[in-house]
């Protein structure tokens, strides 16, 4: 059996937001590692605070966990800008099956989001039960997001298929 292999043609645009979508995985690392050394080192410094440092601290972790949603929600828009500048046909690897990569992303963006969230809950009101309850938001974030890019996915390529059935006829 032999395998062909076919250039795959892409636009800028798609090669674009592949681009950004391949950025995020850096962003998200340095934002939750820069929180959680930040949360670490505050309390760590000669000085006093007018309020307990423990709350300071989750400050600063509730404060990564939202930039990291913003960056789940960046993720989520940067993959249905791509979409919509895929081709129609989307071109294939020449084993049959696209890479997925980019769901996998936004599920381990939306478990570290959850997870520095918990984070933040546990340490600011002492229930590490709110580690888990973090992470188990996180994880239904990524469902949402999951069921909102398939569902956006599915409308723009049958969108598409209309668009070249109708330049065909």
């Amino acid at each position: 059996m032999t395998l062909t292999r076919i250039p795959l043609e892409l636009s800028d645009t798609y090669r674009h937001y592949n681009s950004l979508i391949w950025q995020v995985p850096s962003w998200g690392v340095a934002i939750a590692a820069g929180a959680v050394i930040a949360a670490d080192q505050i309390g760590k410094g000669p000085g006093t605070w007018t309020i307990p440092v423990k709350y300071v601290q989750a400050l600063i972790l509730l404060f990564g966990a939202l930039l990291l949603s913003a960056l789940a929600t960046a993720l989520y828009r940067y993959r249905a800008y791509q979409a919509a500048s895929a081709p129609v046909p989307i071109p294939r690897p020449p084993f049959g099956e696209k890479p997925g990569a980019n769901r996998y992303l936004q599920l381990t963006l939306c478990l570290t989001s959850g997870g520095l969230l918990g984070l933040a809950g546990a340490h600011g009101f002492s229930a590490t039960r709110l580690v888990v309850i973090g992470f188990m938001i996180g994880l239904a974030g990524w469902i949402f997001a999951e069921c909102g890019n398939t569902a956006v996915r599915k409308k723009l390529d049958n969108d598409k298929l209309a668009n070249a059935e109708k330049k065909n006829s």
